[in-house]
């Protein structure tokens, strides 16, 4: 159903404010993260951005005094004039013409046609379409473009798990599981061996998995291999592959707005500084130490 042009003029006008409330917000953040950003703990600075993405998500804007963007809206000046016609009362009786030639027959002024009579004005006002509709029509485009892009980003995803990866020998599930039990998470969790990645990761998705690469299965690798579950295990448990998916169908929404795209590798930075921030709480300082160490040799991305 193709929306009237005042139906999308309000659509569009509402992405447009929300974009540009977004634009302040997000260098307000850098603002405040330049200013402040060595006293913030890790969580804090991860938890910033969901001002962000809350007022992406939210359609709704509080009317203030304060208006980033007004319409303006037909003054009462601006309103066609309307005369009002004495009432046929007042106005002297018609004189009824007993007798009426051709010739002034045709004196007589013919009036307008009938709207049913101008069919081709008629067509021409139905298939008039407003540079507001074009304008939601081309985001509607978008998001399904958006949207059409994740989806196949998800299925090379299974794709390639299917062609590289394989699930673990005995060993390494009873150590998963007894991780998992450690860390208190209750739900069951899928791991695979990836041979052709470099670092652990955990996918986005509602049952996501847990990727190890083989380089950390071999037997001297146990300590390795523990912290580098163990971080994507601390993703599982902080809920970060739901944020993923928010911010992916946030960019599907939003993809002509430059924040979502702006934001995208600092709040994965963010993430990934609170994650191991929390994953290291009870390790000795020698276990901190080689937690980072293994870190920075394998050069994480631990959200796919």
């Amino acid at each position: 159903m193709i929306p009237d042009a005042q139906t999308a003029q309000a659509a569009v006008m509402r992405l447009i404010e929300i974009s540009v409330y977004a634009v302040v917000i997000l260098l307000l953040l850098l603002l405040f993260r330049r200013i402040f950003g060595k006293k913030m703990s890790p969580a804090l600075r991860y938890a910033l951005w969901f001002l962000l993405l809350v007022r992406l998500t939210v359609p709704v804007t509080f009317q203030t005094g304060l208006h980033l963007i007004v319409l303006q809206e037909k003054t009462a000046a601006e309103q066609p004039a309307v005369v009002t016609a004495e009432p046929a009362a007042t106005q002297p009786a018609a004189v009824p013409v007993p007798y009426q030639n051709e010739e002034a027959a045709q004196d007589v002024p013919k009036t307008q046609p009938a709207a049913a009579e101008r069919p081709a004005e008629t067509a021409k006002a139905r298939f008039s379409v407003s540079v507001w509709q074009v304008l939601f029509w081309v985001w509607i485009a978008g998001f399904v473009g958006m949207t059409a892009r994740l989806l196949w980003i998800r299925s090379m995803l299974i794709r390639r798990l299917k062609e590289t990866a394989s699930c673990p020998d005995d060993r390494l599930s009873r150590e998963f599981r007894l991780l998992s039990d450690k860390m208190g998470i209750k739900r069951k969790i899928a791991l695979f061996c990836v041979r052709d990645i470099t670092s652990p990761a955990l996918t986005i998705g509602i049952r996501p998995e847990v990727l190890l690469p083989l380089s950390l299965t071999g037997q001297g690798q146990r300590q390795n291999r523990t912290f580098a579950m163990r971080h994507e295990l601390m993703h599982f448990k902080r809920k970060d592959h739901l944020v993923m998916i928010w911010t992916g169908l946030l960019r599907a929404v939003w993809w002509f707005n430059p924040v979502v795209w702006l934001m995208e590798k600092p709040l994965r930075m963010d993430m990934e500084s609170a994650c191991d921030a929390m994953a290291v709480e009870g390790l000795s300082e020698q276990g901190k130490l080689a937690y980072a160490s293994l870190l920075l040799e394998l050069g994480k991305e631990s959200v796919l």
